[in-house]
């Protein structure tokens, strides 16, 4: 009798969990992906690989970004396991997806919660890596009009607010 007590309150724990108020509204899509160079201070060029869905018109999800294997180790935002990573890589993310999609767009960026770890620091190099800190997640939208970011809000960021952790893009 505890065991089928306790498997239903781990699915209706779990139901819970995934029934709150997603972070994107459309039904999934093909994944396209975008590569795209950014300039990095002290750094020089770093490319990524953008994967993102339309699934309504002008809707978009960034599923994951990926750094190249050929960048020199000072790129920023390197991650683990959901590479989604924050500052000017995330926001030129969005902004190569808008600038393809004749600049009118509404992107999502799901993403988990995140602690650096490792050194993080101008001097000497930095090898701080983002890794996941909970199970939690927060959402990023960035909406553009006419290829203008015009306002990018955030939600769910306060179940990353713990310790070190933080969501990504405010």
């Amino acid at each position: 009798m505890k065991l089928i007590i306790i498997k239903v309150v781990f699915v209706l724990s779990m139901y819970t969990l995934f029934s709150q108020a997603p972070c994107y509204p459309c039904p999934d899509a093909f994944p396209q992906p975008i590569t795209y160079t950014l300039n990095q201070i002290n750094c020089g060029l770093c490319t990524y690989t953008v994967y993102f869905e339309e699934g309504c018109p002008v809707t978009f999800i960034i599923k994951e970004i990926k750094a190249s294997s050929s960048n020199p180790p000072c790129c920023l935002g390197t991650a683990i396991n959901d590479p989604i990573v924050s500052g000017y890589i995330l926001d030129e993310a969005a902004n190569q997806i808008a600038q393809q999609n004749g600049g009118t767009a509404t992107i999502y960026t799901p993403s988990r919660c995140w602690q650096w770890e490792g050194y993080l620091g101008p001097d000497p190099l930095h090898n701080a890596v983002l890794v996941p800190c909970s199970n939690a997640a927060s959402c990023c939208v960035y909406e553009y009009s006419g290829a203008v970011l015009e306002n990018r809000t955030i939600f769910g960021i306060e179940n990353c607010r713990a310790n070190s952790c933080m969501p990504l893009c405010e």
